[in-house]
């Protein structure tokens, strides 16, 4: 008698078990690698971002199907609907009105201009010694739009960069 109830109870343990896996909603994550995201050694996702999806995937009850480009298309693709996921994108007014946001971050930036370390022609305490600089930024990204905003006249060059 105890063996047949054992048996039925993992029998009602495997059911439920395939039934909650049949009913996981399938979300389209874009994936990008980043600090936040980046893929480990042994080839797993891994990073902050990471970690925080998986969670809000165990909350819901989702199951991902991740979708690799670069932080640039998989904004256009969460805009047009290929994508229904993306972490490490800036609140802007301009976004809100073609996605929605969590009511609660997932964490805050500070927004940092890296130079040579050779470079002392460029000063903290003086903006204009960027005057003339080239500076490098994501496209669509928010801290493009910081940079080019307040009618600075600077030069766009297009160029894609590989590391």
């Amino acid at each position: 008698m105890k063996n047949l109830y054992l048996k039925f109870l993992i029998a009602i343990c495997l059911v439920l078990t395939f039934n909650g896996a049949a009913n996981a909603q399938v979300v389209r994550v874009g994936w990008y690698e980043s600090p936040f995201n980046f893929t480990d050694k042994f080839g797993r996702r891994a990073g902050y971002a990471y970690d925080y999806q998986q969670k809000i995937a165990a909350y819901n009850g989702w199951t991902y199907e991740y979708v690799s480009g670069s932080w640039s298309e998989l904004l256009q693709m969460l805009i047009n609907g290929q994508i229904d996921l993306m972490t490490d994108v800036s609140y802007t007014p301009e976004r809100a009105t073609q996605m929605l946001y969590s009511s609660i971050p997932m964490g805050a930036e500070t927004y940092c201009i890296f130079i040579a370390f050779n470079n002392n022609s460029i000063s903290s305490s003086n903006l204009a010694t960027l005057n003339g600089q080239r500076v490098g930024v994501n496209a669509s990204s928010y801290q493009r739009m910081l940079f080019f905003c307040n009618g600075r006249r600077l030069t766009e060059y297009p160029h894609k960069l590989s590391i």
